[in-house]
């Protein structure tokens, strides 16, 4: 795998209020949110068609399902694309939206019920990795 520098992480607690958090991510400026697609949800109600966040080029929803209401809600709301990704704890990440519309690109996973062999999960990630956007 290749190694790469992504730049500073930050993070805040989910259970802070929104209003909150809206605040914050202002005054933290970041390029990227990584958050689950209910909280995108809650941004979008709470910023009420203001353009809070203006650093953000984009947002990535993990770990529950982006509906298309969710996803146009939080795109209008922004203007900014919402990314939704599928992983493994085990492996990382599986799956990726190709496209807005929910289409994922994914590959086969196919390992022993007793244990998963270090290479059959090298090849995965690297199989994974060629579908990352670059």
């Amino acid at each position: 795998m290749q190694d790469f520098r992504t730049g500073p992480f930050v993070a805040a607690n989910i259970l802070t209020p929104v209003e909150d958090l809206l605040v914050w991510l202002d005054r933290q400026s970041p390029d990227y949110l990584m958050t689950y697609a209910q909280s995108l949800e809650k941004f979008a109600f709470a910023a009420e068609g203001q353009r809070t966040a203006k650093s953000l080029k984009a947002f990535i929803s993990i770990s529950e399902q982006l509906t298309a209401g969710m996803r146009i809600r939080v795109e209008r709301s922004f203007g900014i694309p919402v990314h939704q990704n599928y992983g493994l704890n085990e492996i990382g990440l599986v799956a990726i939206d190709a496209k807005p519309g929910g289409t994922m690109c994914t590959r086969s996973i196919a390992t022993s019920k007793s244990s998963t062999s270090k290479d059959s999960l090298a090849r995965l990630a690297k199989r994974v990795e060629s579908l990352s956007p670059r």
